[in-house]
């Protein structure tokens, strides 16, 4: 609400056609110019102001930046939740491979171990992939397949006697190589001892690079002639 008033005075004294007398001055200016008092009274509205306004905008863009943060964390925790189960799946499936893998080749060995080599008096058997690490007596770790065979073989067979015969390709010194020959034929021995096989059943010979099976000029022919054999007796 609002209320203002005042006294307004005026140069002419003839305002309302009437010329005042001398004598008739006005109290408040004491002169004969009319004058008037003026009164108003109203009332005001307002429908909020420029900083209500501005708060109302401020609040709905922070509603708006909530839900668009809310959005984006949602998505982002879908993509972390989906990529946790793919690679929970590849880690599985690797399992279940290495799992069927190792049985596989559990199995491999099964049989070649079962298969038995025939034991003849007075023939030569070649144990193919009895293999070394270069230059020592060292059996490789896949060597003890085709050793789980001749293991069978003894088992098999009680009585019979073999001489266990080392080889090696030319490389190197022939004196080494007559060495390192004789602990090779020595290492399929020992493995075969601690297996249980009678160590009176065995005689180890090292043979060096004297007998050749194949040219050494080849990788292929030397190793060739890197081998063991078994010579029943």
């Amino acid at each position: 609400m609002q209320v203002s008033g005042g006294y307004d005075l005026s140069l002419s004294d003839q305002l309302d056609g009437k010329a005042r007398a001398s004598g008739n001055k006005k109290s408040i200016t004491n002169s004969n110019n009319d004058g008037f008092y003026a009164f108003s009274l109203g009332l005001s509205f307002s429908m909020g102001n420029d900083d209500e306004v501005a708060a109302r905008e401020a609040r709905q863009q922070r509603e708006i930046a909530n839900a668009e943060a809310r959005r984006i964390q949602d998505s982002t925790n879908s993509a972390a939740e989906a990529a946790r189960v793919k690679a929970a799946n590849v880690a599985e499936a690797q399992r279940v491979k290495d799992a069927t893998d190792a049985a596989a080749l559990r199995l491999a060995q099964q049989k070649s171990a079962d298969t038995v080599f025939v034991l003849v008096k007075g023939k030569t058997i070649i144990l193919k992939g009895v293999n070394f690490e270069p230059n020592k007596a060292t059996l490789t770790k896949g060597s003890e397949t085709i050793l789980w065979r001749t293991y069978n073989a003894m088992v098999a067979n009680p009585n019979v006697r073999v001489v266990i015969t080392g080889h090696t390709d030319n490389v190197g010194s022939q004196k080494d190589n007559q060495i390192l020959s004789l602990k090779r034929a020595q290492a399929v021995k020992n493995w075969l001892i601690k297996k249980g096989i009678a160590s009176s059943r065995m005689r180890t010979v090292g043979r060096g690079e004297n007998e050749p099976m194949s040219s050494n000029e080849t990788a292929e022919g030397r190793a060739d002639n890197r081998r063991i054999e078994f010579y029943v007796q």
